[in-house]
């Protein structure tokens, strides 16, 4: 009984790990698209530092940030931020599992 109860609470664990991860990148993206609103200027580049800093070491290596602005409509432009990542569900006992999230978040931007 001892070792399945471990074993529940690692799981649960890691999975609290996994959506922390997840919220983290989330957190990060919306963040950028703050900076981005300050500084419409901003290149993808910037954007995906921006990113990497503020979700820390928790997040893929191998984060994907792209941005998209979009053409003015009356008088705004929409500028939208997607991040594809990669997290992996590791439990005890179980191969790992590697789940792909992809979030995006849609500021708008001031037209020159």
């Amino acid at each position: 009984m001892a070792p399945a109860l471990i074993f529940f609470i690692i799981g649960i664990l890691v999975a609290g790990w996994t959506f922390h991860s997840v919220s983290s990148v989330r957190y990060a993206l919306a963040e950028a698209g703050r900076a981005l609103q300050m500084n419409p200027e901003m290149t993808e580049a910037e954007l995906a530092a921006i990113v990497r800093t503020r979700a820390g070491t928790i997040i893929d290596p191998d984060l994907s940030v792209t941005l998209t602005i979009g053409p003015p409509n009356g008088g705004i432009k929409l500028a939208e931020a997607t991040a594809d990542y990669v997290v992996t569900f590791q439990a005890p006992f179980l191969p790992p599992l590697d789940f792909d999230f992809e979030t995006s978040v849609t500021v708008p931007l001031a037209s020159s």
